[in-house]
């Protein structure tokens, strides 16, 4: 019984790993993305050297939200940082699945013995919001400073975005203090029976003093930079024209946008480059490069660790 539920474990294993093979190849076809980006290759509009820098950002990017993985479960599971290099890229793999990447979470705890998987719960949440509000304090600036870039494409999105300014300050300072601030779960837990599912799961919350917040919200404002710098490379090689400045400020608009729409990391392949297409591109001569740009980045920094992190997980078995 035992060996026929692991077999049949391995097959379901399998079937994942090729279905998403198979959903990034229809995919890729389907927007004819592939015969854009050999376009632009044989047309010379590749920077070699920039192009190596796309590439070797991306370890960079995992490897420092597999350090901000081993400091939140450090206190409760002592594990290696190649370890938690495994479960970050086994939870790119399963968040490809999932809306707005909530199984990543769930991926990572594949590494995480049964016991200690609450505990892990509370500290992706608390990476997890970090990551947050870097995305909503550059999203935040972006809406107020892009005004001073606009052109005539640049009308549609913007009346959609005025109203959000204010509100997405409000939410960002709100949130930034709840993170922060331990002294809310103390009101709480002064109104509940310590002992008691919630009473728990607030005291759980405090598990992370302020020094720790302050560096894991380092370590995701410093990752955030670094897929933002990925992102204004990938527009360069391609021969987008945007100044450094402009191109952060619409970048940082585009992933705003990215994480307030709920959707699966494999369908961003759609909404992504709609949305790049939209804010970033200045022209309609642009839109080409914009949307192989946006393409190249997504397989660079998802499919590639994903596929990665499915060979990962079929070797793997789930911590006991």
């Amino acid at each position: 019984m035992l060996l026929q539920k692991r077999h049949l474990t391995s097959a379901l294993k399998l079937l994942a790993l090729v279905l998403a093979l198979v959903f990034l190849f229809a995919r890729l076809r389907e927007e004819d993305a592939i015969s854009g980006l050999g376009t632009l290759w044989k047309d010379g509009n590749f920077s070699g050297p920039l192009m190596l820098l796309v590439i070797v950002l991306m370890p960079v990017n995992w490897m420092l939200e597999a350090i901000k993985w081993k400091l939140l479960t450090s206190d409760f599971q002592k594990h290696s940082l190649s370890a938690a290099i495994k479960a970050t890229l086994v939870g790119v793999f399963y968040t490809m699945f999932t809306p707005n990447r909530i199984g990543e979470g769930a991926g990572r705890f594949h590494y995480i013995k049964k016991g200690n998987r609450s505990r892990a719960t509370y500290g992706f949440l608390t990476g997890s919001a970090a990551q947050l509000l870097c995305t909503l304090f550059a999203g935040s600036i972006a809406l107020m400073m892009l005004p001073a870039y606009f052109s005539a494409t640049d009308e549609a999105w913007w009346k959609v975005a005025t109203w959000l300014r204010w509100p997405l300050w409000g939410v960002t300072g709100i949130g930034f203090l709840l993170y922060i601030e331990p002294g809310w779960n103390n009101l709480l837990q002064g109104y509940l029976n310590p002992e008691s599912w919630l009473g728990k799961r607030v005291h759980n919350l405090q598990r992370y003093n302020r020094k720790e917040k302050w560096i894991v919200l380092g370590l995701s404002a410093l990752r955030y930079a670094v897929f933002t710098f990925q992102f204004i490379l990938a527009l360069w090689v391609l021969g987008v024209d945007l100044s450094p400045d402009e191109a952060f400020l619409r970048i940082a608009a585009v992933y705003l946008g990215a994480t307030l729409i709920p959707t699966f990391a494999l369908a961003e392949i759609g909404l992504r480059e709609s949305m790049a297409l939209l804010i970033l591109s200045p022209s309609s001569q642009a839109d080409t490069a914009v949307f192989a740009a946006t393409l190249l980045v997504w397989l660079i920094n998802l499919m590639v660790p994903a596929l990665v992190g499915a060979v990962l997980f079929v070797k793997s078995k789930p911590a006991e």
